[in-house]
């Protein structure tokens, strides 16, 4: 850096110096040497001679690089370049920062500006002075023939130089509550629920915007290159415009990304605001007031000079300033109305007087320029004191006794990015504030780091973090998102809303995108006759428009038009460092811009004042772009790129496709508006169809798929039926139950059958006799041998055994019976369940694509895998059919033939195998499918949407009302109850998630898409000690017990936390399953203590049991336990290869015990 450098043989490069921000970022300028040296443009800038700490020198040589956009000269007449005295008191500067100027200045500025309206409040440099300047009525009384009143705590150097700088102004800025804030706030007693509640109703809006035409409106309000407040006049369905859909994509995107890595939850505009603070000037308010005055509409600023419409608050406020770490910085304060402020608008007025200011308080902050978040929403205020805030006294600063050189300077900045530990603080504060609480020793005295580390490119002062301290994170709480570290659930509140988040990572992975009636289509809303004279010009500035954009996104590594114009970038180009983020995103909405303005310039020529040939011209614009090539995607997208979805595996061999831009014709999209409005009104047909329509036509798309050959594998199916009957006769006979009963099976789904046994006494006894139902599957399996090709037994669950057959070739000439698997169980109340939904589908047969949706969504997310069964296949429908009579969509049926035949067969008194062996029904029911009209359609998107959007509101509802007795002869209330808590938590989750996949995609195949992450378990060596040299056994074990698609187990390498690690890919019900018998394995040691027992086993009088004497207990607490052992056995049979295996363990609570098995006793 003191050399510098060359570029080739010619240019010479010399250091020149770099703005605050750039030092933070380790960047700096570099300039040519030519005639204007490196040391002339520094003396240029200003007399810093005087100046003797070096990081001070630094800092104030940094003001001359800052950003910032001239305005106005102001004379030397009107302002006094000595400053005027600053408010002090008991040590403290209540002014630091802060000056004034006349209204009639800040008009000057904000016409320079050209914004339309005047701000309160500017942040400006002005020459060698910098901070912020608010507007003062009374200055020219207090200061008369003064313009610009600067206090002298900003000015930091003389300079020459009279022109005003303006770095950022007064305006509406929305809030957002962030890991920081909700921790500190939390530990001042806000509930956790307070901030789930906020977070969910957030993520409910990032869905509905892409259904709901009111908040898709105002999200595109705040993308400039749309105007879709004449879009919405003229009717357009923002909901159902697949470029403008992009957009909101985009967003959602970014806005899941800033949950995940940030817990970045917006706050309602009318509850909360961040603001620039200023001095009160009056001195009216006292300590613990301040004065805020806010813009209802961000769009429609309030100001002096504007009609727009403020709110004045009085009432109790939390103010925090970024970063804030110690449990003082988030502080309440009274908001107060005081008649001499009104003129200041989106600004925090803190007052001059009291113990101590009150910005000092927060975080240390002071008022050149920082920004504060404010505030009232009640459920977030603290109701008890403020906590003591911390001492921010400045380091003492070392002076040189000489000029401070550029060579000081240079060794400052290296200093700095050596010494650079800001991001290690605040990660061992976030970890040890899960662990130990934001108020423990460890986080207090981090803390303070952290403030002095944000000062010390300007004190010196360099910090580091205490070895000690470091060694104490072992593991990471999960919402930190270290994927290669150990990590736990996190307990406290973040780490609850990041797992909220987190269920919605994946749902805009590829495979869900538009398709066919609800792709890229040519809509002739927008086409205008006349249009066809300029299509030949079109395609020609389309091409070039195009390849202007292609050329942007590459440069910067954007993968998506969406992202590009709506600004919403969620990661760019590898090459840009974190620290860089921020300027390139700016640089990328300047040339978005300048894109969008020079190709309307481009529109404008040789039809400019022709209103007519405007609206030809934006159609053909239009027709090019939507016409040309109907079949290729909005945009594509690779997930595995971003380096927050890394747990997701796309599928084998998959390549993005063709991209194709949609951006051009909305360069217009004014005059694409006006186009549509005619055509609305003279050609109703035209408009665009709604949201719900377009995913009511998925849905029957996708039953299209299945309908041909449903009644013929239905009839097969009861083919099968009959031919296992007469083999089980013996035994009882079988009645078809299940997804297969009710057509809602796949054409290679199991076929579901029920055993009726033929023993009155069975029969009324086996529904909560286990051991019964066990042998007479027993029994099933004995009378099936030999005409079985394959046969499992899955008892994972006791109340769900079953057998689970495939028959031998050549046993049946039906196609489906060589492919197809049949379960065999004896839950002899399914069929009454199954008989009334029956009767509810061929009543209503418009709901049977619905209801066979549904059905392939719960098997795509692995909640009813017969292996693994955690949801029943029927719940789920009677939860739609529940909601359709909630909603008086259709009418209850009386259902007592159901009711009758199912318990008639449950009697032995019928032999049908199901309640209607004859296939007329099914033909009418199937028939009826086949003409679906829009309006149908439309209710079908609807009835889709309603069931997943409010999943609370279904898995809570009553099951008595209308099914009282089908459902509630089981004991539950609700269906809630019916499913079980992990059971309806985990349903409720797959619910909220397809609730979003459906709302962002508008295609029902979006639900239909395997969704498996990846996630890591750790285990400790302590608990892991009876599979450690058995990890591939233990793998398998989790693997088949779980239904993960893969597990690994291997050693983990860290010294810090050494044990096992188990990388898991699956569903949310498989990975739930491996949580499960990971905490089983880890829980046992937490709460006692273990020996090994040596033991031997004879039989028992009790058939099937083996009888264990235990010699040495000392007390009536020691137990005998057993555990499951994961390691190969000496019999790996068939019969093993399922069943549960175990061994035998002694504990003792409290004391270590060496207990041995002596002898053996039969008992009596």
């Amino acid at each position: 850096m003191k050399q510098g450098f060359r570029a080739g043989h010619a240019a010479e490069y010399k250091y020149l110096a770099g703005s605050n921000s750039q030092n933070r970022e380790h960047a700096c300028w570099f300039v040519e040497e030519r005639a204007e040296t490196a040391d002339g443009i520094r003396n240029w800038i200003g007399d810093l001679h005087s100046i003797k700490n070096v990081a001070s020198y630094t800092a104030r040589l940094g003001l001359g690089f800052s950003s910032s956009e001239n305005t106005v000269s102001v004379a030397d007449n009107l302002f006094d370049e000595r400053g005027e005295e600053d408010v002090t008191a008991n040590g403290y500067n209540f002014t630091d920062g802060v000056g004034r100027l006349t209204v009639e200045l800040a008009e000057k500025i904000s016409a320079a500006l050209v914004i339309g309206h005047t701000p309160s409040a500017y942040q400006i440099r002005f020459g060698g002075a910098k901070g912020v300047v608010v507007i003062d009525k009374q200055l020219h009384s207090d200061h008369p023939g003064k313009a610009l009143v600067l206090r002298k705590s900003m000015i930091k150097y003389p300079s020459r130089h009279k022109d005003i700088e303006v770095l950022a102004t007064s305006r509406p800025i929305r809030l957002s509550l962030n890991q920081q804030i909700i921790m500190l706030l939390s530990n001042l007693g806000i509930n956790d629920n307070v901030f789930l509640n906020i977070l969910k109703a957030h993520l409910r809006h990032m869905s509905e915007m892409f259904i709901d035409e009111q908040l898709a409106g105002q999200r595109m309000m705040n993308i400039a290159s749309v105007d879709s407040r004449s879009l919405q006049q003229a009717g357009v369905h923002i909901t159902s415009e697949p470029y403008l859909r992009s957009l909101m994509m985009a967003a959602y995107r970014c806005q899941m990304k800033d949950l995940l890595e940030r817990s970045k939850v917006p706050i309602d505009d009318c509850k909360g605001r961040v603001l620039i603070g200023v001095a009160d000037d009056t001195k009216t308010l006292q300590y613990g007031e301040v004065f805020v005055q806010y813009s209802e509409d961000f769009t429609l600023e309030a100001a002096l000079d504007s009609d727009n419409k403020s709110r004045i608050l009085e009432c109790t406020v939390v103010v925090a300033k970024n970063p804030c770490l110690h449990p003082g910085d988030v502080r309440t304060f009274r908001a107060v109305d005081v008649p001499g402020l009104h003129h200041i608008y989106d600004c925090i007025v803190f007052p001059c007087t009291g113990r101590r200011p009150h910005p000092d308080e927060l975080s240390g902050s002071d008022l050149d320029g920082d920004l504060y978040h404010v505030i009232w929403e009640d459920d977030l205020i603290p109701e008890g004191p403020n906590k003591q805030p911390m001492d921010y006294t400045a380091s003492d600063k070392v002076e040189l006794e000489r000029p401070v050189g550029i060579d000081d300077v240079i060794e400052h900045v290296c200093q700095y990015i050596q010494h650079d530990n800001l991001g290690l603080i605040d990660t061992m504060h976030l970890a040890l504030a899960d662990m130990e609480g934001v108020e423990s020793e460890d986080c207090l005295t981090l803390a303070e780091q952290h403030s002095k580390a944000v000062d010390a490119p300007k004190s010196g002062d360099w910090q580091s973090v205490d070895r000690d301290i470091q060694a104490k994170v072992k593991k990471y709480p999960d919402f930190m998102m270290k994927t290669r570290k150990p990590s736990y659930p996190s307990e406290r509140v973040l780490g609850k809303m990041f797992r909220e988040c987190s269920k919605y990572m994946n749902v805009t992975k590829p495979g869900t995108g538009w398709k066919g009636d609800s792709g890229i289509v040519l809509n002739t809303g927008f086409i205008m006759e006349g249009y066809e004279s300029y299509v030949a010009e079109a395609k020609v500035v389309r091409a070039e428009y195009n390849n202007s954009l292609s050329r942007a996104m590459k440069m910067y590594g954007i993968r998506t038009e969406g992202e590009l114009m709506s600004g919403h970038i969620e990661q760019l180009h590898e090459t840009v460092h974190d620290r860089e983020v921020e300027n390139v995103r700016q640089t990328i909405r300047l040339i978005c811009r300048r894109l969008v303005d020079t190709f309307r310039g481009k529109f404008e020529e040789n039809v400019h004042g022709d209103e007519k040939k405007r609206l030809q011209k934006a159609s053909a614009w239009y027709f090019v772009t939507y016409g040309d090539d109907p079949s290729l995607c909005v945009e594509t997208y690779d997930p595995q790129e971003s380096h927050w979805r890394k747990g997701y595996r796309g599928t084998e061999g998959h390549k993005l496709g063709a991209m194709r831009f949609l951006s051009f014709p909305w360069i217009v999209c004014d005059l694409l508006a006006k186009i549509y409005a005619r055509n609305r009104t003279d050609n109703p047909e035209d408009s665009m169809p709604s949201v719900s329509t377009i995913i009511g036509k998925s849905v029957v798309r996708e039953f299209e798929k299945h309908r041909p050959w449903l009644l013929p594998n239905w009839r097969d199916r009861c083919a099968m039926c009959r031919a296992v009957g007469r083999r089980l006769k013996p035994i009882g006979h079988t009645c078809m139950a299940g997804l297969s009963a009710a057509m809602l099976f796949e054409r290679k789904g199991n076929l579901e059958l029920v055993l009726v046994p033929n023993s009155e006494a069975d029969r009324v006894s086996v529904a909560r006799d286990l051991q019964l139902g066990k042998r007479l599957l027993d029994g099933a399996e004995e009378a099936l041998y030999g005409v079985l090709a394959r046969i499992k037994r899955l008892s994972g669950d006791p109340k769900r055994a079953m057998l689970l057959c495939k028959l031998n070739k050549g046993m049946m000439p039906c196609a489906a019976a060589a492919q197809t698997w049949f379960q065999v169980t004896t839950r002899i109340l399914d069929l009454q369940k199954w008989s009334v939904l029956v009767m509810y589908i061929k009543r209503y047969p418009y709901l049977l694509p619905i209801l066979h949706l549904l059905a392939r969504w719960m098997r795509s997310i692995e909640l009813t895998d017969p292996g693994h069964v955690v949801v029943d296949a029927y719940i789920v429908p009677f939860m739609f059919i529940n909601m359709c009579l909630n909603r008086c969509e259709i009418r209850a049926l009386d259902v007592c033939p159901a009711v009758q035949w199912s318990e008639k067969a449950a009697s032995g008194g019928s032999t049908d195998v199901c309640m209607d062996p004859t296939s007329e029904g099914w033909e009418h029911a199937l028939r009826e499918t086949q003409d679906v009209g829009a309006k149908r359609k439309e209710q079908l998107g609807k009835l889709l949407l309603e069931f997943f959007r409010h999943g609370r509101q279904q898995i809570d509802s009553r099951v008595g009302t209308h099914f009282p007795r089908v459902l509630s002869h089981e004991g539950s209330s609700s269906f809630g109850s019916l499913l079980g808590g992990r059971a309806a938590q985990l349903l409720l989750e797959e619910m909220d998630r397809a609730s979003h996949r459906l709302s962002l995609h508008a295609d029902a195949s979006a639900l239909l898409t395997t969704e498996r992450v990846e996630k890591l378990f750790f285990v400790d060596t302590k608990s892991a000690h009876t599979v450690l040299g058995y990890e591939s056994n233990f793998g398998r074990f989790l693997r088949k017990r779980s239904g993960a698609a893969d597990v690994e187990v291997f050693p983990s390498l860290g010294t810090r936390a050494p044990g096992l690690v188990i990388k898991a890919l699956g569903t949310s019900a498989a990975l739930w399953g491996i949580e499960r018998m990971v905490r089983n394995l880890t829980g046992q040691y937490e709460t006692e203590e273990k020996n090994l027992t040596v033991y031997a086993r004879t039989t028992s009088a009790a058939e099937g049991a083996y009888c264990y004497l235990v010699e040495g207990s000392e007390s009536r607490d020691d137990r005998v336990v057993l555990e499951e052992y994961y390691r190969s056995s000496h019999n790996e049979g068939p019969h093993h290869e399922n069943a549960s295996k175990f061994v035998v363990r002694v504990c003792r609570c409290e004391l270590q015990v060496n207990l041995r098995v002596t002898c053996w006793a039969r008992r009596a």
